[in-house]
């Protein structure tokens, strides 16, 4: 009888012993993205050696860069001239959201004036119009409108002059935040993307700086991606006046779990698309395409999403491409 006792005693023992370290495993692997300070998403783009070969090396692209980040890992696990400087087109709006709403109180109404309004704006704005902050952001990131972008800036703008802080103008805030999270191939000379003339882009950056920039808002910033998950919603000003915005991302039904995304589009930019998704409980990834086609993009950004999913649970090794730009 002793005995049995002592032999129960070790068979619990060692499941506690099991249970402990499968507890401390699992902790390791599910460390809290949100840990992440914003100074250590400089770290975006440290490619670390893996043994297995990974799905990428048989997608062909259309994009001239484009980049995988793992979030959860902390690596690229596919890149395409990541670091080379192209035009941003409307990727810039990411930029002038989460600056304006550095700038601006939650509770900040917004006027619509006739300098803001963007001739042949797919998601056109009315002069008079009143817009509380928070619609007008998620309204301008998910039509993508320029005349949005443009009364964002200007009430931020007038923020910054109402602190006397005039002479540090929005486009400086946007350069100097481009600057504190290590975009250090991207500037910006207006708050849309659109190109500055026929032969100069309105802003240009990286796959890489993209990546990391989604990165800092999916870990700080999520809610102000949240509407970009949704293929259509309704806006109502003040006034009441209804504005019905489109997602400019038709790729949506076909990215599993979506965070966020933004798209792109100039004569000058060609097609740009930026997606974050999770691949798996906590395990976000981004996937950023410069350079495609107006469609290209969107079928890019999918053979990117469906290799990756194939290393949710395995260790691919980070691929690079290379192509004359």
């Amino acid at each position: 009888m002793e005995k049995r006792n002592d032999t129960y005693q070790y068979v619990i023992l060692s499941l506690l012993a099991l249970l402990s370290v499968g507890s401390a495993f699992t902790l390791a692997l599910n460390k809290p993205i949100a840990d992440i300070p914003e100074t250590g998403l400089a770290a975006v783009g440290e490619i670390i050696p893996q043994e297995t070969a990974a799905p990428f090396p048989e997608v062909a692209l259309e994009a001239k860069a484009a980049v995988v980040f793992d979030v959860h890992r902390g690596i690229i696990i596919f890149e395409k001239n990541g670091d080379a400087q192209l035009p941003l087109a409307s990727l810039t709006k990411l930029m002038t959201a989460a600056v304006a709403e550095d700038l601006l109180a939650e509770d900040t109404v917004i006027t619509i004036r006739a300098e803001h309004v963007r001739p042949n704006d797919s998601a056109p704005l009315l002069v008079g119009e009143h817009w509380n902050l928070k619609d007008l952001l998620d309204f301008t990131l998910m039509a993508s409108s320029n005349s949005g972008a443009a009364a964002l800036s200007g009430a931020a703008e007038e923020a910054l002059s109402l602190r006397q802080e005039g002479s540090n103008t929005f486009l400086a805030r946007m350069n100097a935040k481009a600057h504190d999270l290590g975009l250090t191939g991207t500037y910006f000379i207006n708050e849309t993307g659109l190109d500055h003339s026929g032969e100069l882009a309105g802003n240009s950056g990286s796959a890489r700086d993209i990546a990391k920039l989604f990165s800092y808002l999916i870990l700080k910033r999520p809610l102000l991606l949240e509407a970009t998950r949704y293929p259509k919603l309704t806006f109502t000003t003040l006034e009441n006046t209804s504005h019905t915005a489109r997602n400019t991302d038709t790729a949506l039904p076909f990215i599993p779990n979506l965070i966020g995304s933004k798209t792109g589009f100039t004569d000058l930019a060609g097609g740009n698309l930026a997606v974050a998704y999770d691949a798996g409980i906590g395990h976000p990834v981004i996937v950023v395409v410069l350079g495609s086609t107006e469609a290209g993009r969107f079928s890019d950004v999918k053979k990117l999403v469906d290799a990756a999913l194939q290393c949710v649970n395995t260790f691919c090794a980070p691929t690079t491409q290379t192509s004359s730009l």
